[in-house]
């Protein structure tokens, strides 16, 4: 079964279990989830004062677990009251939210106009891990900088990223930079409670994250997945692209990524995109043939439910997780296996939950 519990943010600790009445939420990979939800307030025994407490923006954090495992941790960031009906609506967002407000400098005097976040002989997940660094962990950082984040060791390799204090990037922006680029890493920060305290694991992945792989027969009387419809979209298809970085006019950098002498099988579908805190044309390239290979065939995108208490629990099913659907002389599909990476878990206070996931073989 969900319970629910408010913790602080910085330090981890559990402040109150509370039950809302009603509410959802999404947890994703490489982006950032969050939700709603709601508490009866004024018949409550916690006091108003002690529900402010609890609900003050960004200094607690609503967890749902289920079965004592959490799934979904949100920064509270808003709340709403309901006079009439005497509850109390609080919006939340997942921790990478924080990221897009910290550059690798705090307000003070740190800035140093020709300053940079510069790291070099890493791979892109040691990238990852050392920018996740310089944006939640300092030796001067427990007067709110720093965050109870499990980081995991950094990783040797050949990859760089230059960041220019002048730039003004944000920690989430050096993220998404290097997640963009070809064979750029998914993310994900994974709640967890260690003693009942709060903390993150990130989870980079090589370029996905891992995860267990769960097998669901479909042409069986009563499937475990229901709902399930696959969409075919085409509308995003790429045959080339123009990364733009850095410079104006004819000084302004450009990478191209496109069929490398591949037959043309659609007509030419050519776009730009923009990268202007780039000045390596490498990256660039790096970044169009990112674009291109996440857009050169049709999506398709499956819709699917699950229950909370099906197998294999909602506890094994994590970000990262194998999705095998086993067709058996299917009207459809035929025979054959279809596999899917699990980016997104959403769900509300029911044991309904719902799957977002890509096709494994596409990514």
């Amino acid at each position: 079964m969900w319970t629910y519990f408010i913790h602080d943010t910085l330090s981890g600790a559990r402040r109150q279990q509370v039950s809302p009445t009603g509410g959802s939420f999404s947890t994703m990979v490489s982006d950032i989830g969050g939700g709603s939800h709601t508490f009866q307030v004024r018949e409550s025994p916690l006091r108003p004062d002690h529900w402010k407490s609890l609900t003050y923006p960004w200094a607690n954090t609503l967890v749902q677990c289920w079965d004592g495992v959490p799934l979904y941790a949100g920064l509270l960031l808003g709340r709403t009251l309901d006079r009439d009906r005497g509850s109390l609506t609080v919006q939340h967002k997942e921790l990478r939210l924080i990221l897009n407000r910290r550059h690798p400098f705090r307000v003070g005097g740190e800035r140093l106009t020709n300053g940079t976040l510069a790291l070099s002989n890493r791979s892109l997940r040691g990238l990852i891990v050392e920018i996740v660094q310089a944006g939640v962990r300092r030796l001067d950082g427990n007067d709110g900088w720093n965050l109870p984040i499990n980081l995991g060791g950094g990783e040797l390799g050949n990859e760089s990223a230059t960041f220019w204090n002048y730039d003004f990037v944000t920690v989430e922006n050096a993220i998404a930079e290097v997640e963009g680029r070809d064979g750029g890493p998914d993310v994900a920060f994974q709640p967890n409670l260690t003693d009942g305290r709060l903390d993150w694991l990130l989870k980079v992945g090589s370029p996905r994250l891992t995860g267990d792989r769960f097998d669901y027969p479909m042409n069986v009387p009563h499937p475990l997945l229901f709902g399930v419809k696959p969409t075919d979209d085409g509308t995003e298809m790429l045959t080339g692209v123009f990364a733009i970085g850095k410079g104006s006019e004819a000084d302004m950098l450009v990478g191209e990524a496109g069929l490398n002498g591949a037959a043309a099988t659609t007509p030419y579908l050519d776009s730009s995109r923009q990268f202007k805190e780039l000045e390596d044309v490498g990256q660039l390239v790096s970044h169009g043939q990112g674009e291109l290979r996440a857009h050169s065939r049709p999506t398709t995108q499956w819709e699917m439910r699950t229950l909370a208490t099906s197998h294999p629990g909602v506890h094994r099913l994590r970000l990262g997780s194998i999705i095998r659907m086993r067709f058996q002389n299917d009207w459809w599909e035929g025979t054959r296996d279809v596999d899917q990476y699990l980016i997104g878990i959403s769900g509300d206070t029911t044991d309904t939950l719902t799957l977002d996931v890509q096709p494994l073989g596409g990514l």
